[in-house]
């Protein structure tokens, strides 16, 4: 379904999207979170294997204040490394 806006010097052609055009949009989201997730869980693995280099106030703080620890707690239950597929699904 094509609407058209027109204007006193241009013209404007709304096009609204199909069903399979939702769809693709939605793949692409669960793609773009999936992807977001395993960086997120990249970066905290570089943190964490290079922690025992770091000084005692640098371990204390990622330990302590930005609770490290209850966030691989919450990952091991999310499992996110899981793609979920269109049946929702863990593949």
């Amino acid at each position: 379904m094509q609407d058209t806006l027109k204007t006193k010097d241009t013209k404007i052609e709304i096009v609204r999207p199909n069903k399979e055009g939702i769809e693709e949009w939605e793949e692409r989201i669960k793609d773009n979170d999936f992807l977001i997730q395993m960086m997120c869980i990249t970066l905290f693995r570089y943190v964490t294997d290079h922690l025992n280099g770091a000084p005692l106030g640098v371990s204390h703080k990622i330990i302590e204040e930005y609770d490290f620890i209850d966030l691989i707690c919450n990952l091991i239950d999310l499992k996110p490394w899981f793609k979920v597929n269109n049946k929702d699904q863990r593949c």
